[in-house]
């Protein structure tokens, strides 16, 4: 598993994605600009991408069955153990490049889909008692 640890508190981690691989952990990053966005490589030959601000929230049951709520995206093309990884340090949120390279000597550039990073609701407008949810991309596309 994974332990995030806040510095300022250091008797028990802040944090743990206790089911992050299912083998050794081998590389671990922060997304560029993004405080709350972390990958992790593994042995497991896949790289896994969580939104800790999504810690604890709520799923659906079929949802659940995919990993917890944090976790956004699973890169599984490697056919060796994942050696390193790295963010592309010019991308924002919704350009989110990576290269990662695994034992087999195999160098992979490759982006996570963009719903990877939608929210379930991107803003909320009340009235009263009813609310309205927009869902899908700012710019109209993939509005569901």
């Amino acid at each position: 598993g994974v332990s995030i640890w806040d510095l300022r508190a250091l008797r028990r981690p802040a944090h743990r994605l206790l089911h992050a691989h299912g083998e050794a952990v081998t590389c671990l990053k922060w997304a560029p600009g993004e405080k709350t966005t972390l990958a992790s490589g593994s042995t497991d030959r896949l790289i896994r991408i969580f939104d800790l601000s999504l810690v604890g929230a709520e799923q659906e049951s079929d949802e659940a069955e995919d990993g917890p709520p944090e976790l956004r995206f699973v890169h599984g093309g490697h056919l060796g153990a994942v050696n390193d990884f790295d963010w592309n340090p010019q991308a924002d949120l919704f350009s989110l490049m990576l290269a990662s390279v695994s034992e087999d000597n195999a160098l992979q550039i490759w982006q996570p889909t963009r719903k990877a990073f939608k929210r379930d609701s991107l803003f909320e407008v009340r009235d009263g008692e009813d609310s309205v949810h927009y869902y899908g991309e700012v710019d109209g596309d993939d509005v569901e």
